[in-house]
């Protein structure tokens, strides 16, 4: 009898270390669901991740073209110039292709407008490039959302693919590209340091660790597209 009650009270102990020392659990806020007009931003005291790779380089000529197809696909878009932006685009949406869905297609385009007239060219800071994609993207905000009660770190961000003469075209875009998570009884330390970790991206390739197939490689299959650009193409 005392055996099995040796054996009882050490079962118990070992449920009980597992408990106390099992992860924290972070519940994540869809970026879709934040209310923009609810956001603050806040001082960050977080040192971001220092690149792990040497980047390619790219001047500012490539910067500069493929910022001006970046102006003329969302000029396309206010003037519902479908034309324009076949051309402009790597791809063109189910609602766009359909001939008898115009007035969805417009009602996106409306959207797509608004989203990116917000983007201004001197806060794209960060560009990456080689003869088959562009990524420009802003340094990382650290934002307060006061609707959800959550923190998060957010930036802009924008995917272009290239043509066989290296022209750049929209693949796509946003403007809360990273995560946000709910504050609850979470300290300070314990949100930022997970927020780090939540965007870490050792190969810069857009994509953050925690998702993405190799976090050291920009193009895990081999076929000529980093991973965050591949996760676009329909």
């Amino acid at each position: 009898m005392k055996k099995v009650f040796a054996i009882i009270l050490l079962v118990l102990a070992l449920v009980l270390v597992a408990v106390f020392n099992s992860p924290k659990q972070f519940e994540s806020v869809d970026p879709a669901d934040i209310d923009t007009d609810n956001l603050i931003s806040v001082v960050s005291t977080i040192n971001l991740p220092e690149p792990k790779l040497a980047l390619p380089s790219i001047n500012n000529n490539t910067a500069d073209r493929a910022w001006a197809v970046f102006e003329n696909y969302l000029e396309s878009a206010k003037n519902h110039d479908l034309t324009s932006l076949r051309m402009l685009s790597h791809q063109i949406s189910d609602v766009c292709s359909n001939p008898e869905q115009e007035e969805a297609c417009f009602s996106r385009m409306d959207y797509v407008y608004s989203l990116g007239i917000q983007f201004k060219r001197e806060e794209f800071k960060n560009i990456w490039s080689d003869d088959k994609q562009i990524i420009m993207a802003s340094d990382y905000t650290t934002i307060d959302d006061e609707t959800f009660g959550s923190r998060g770190m957010a930036r802009m961000i924008i995917y272009f693919t290239r043509d066989g003469a290296g022209n750049p075209k929209i693949l796509s875009f946003n403007g809360l590209d990273g995560n946000f998570v709910l504050k609850k009884d979470l300290s300070e330390e314990e949100l930022d340091k997970h927020l780090l970790e939540s965007i870490r991206d050792n190969d810069e390739d857009g994509l953050p660790n925690e998702i993405d197939p190799d976090p050291n490689k920009r193009d895990t299959n081999g076929n000529g597209w980093w991973d965050s650009i591949e996760t676009f193409f329909y």
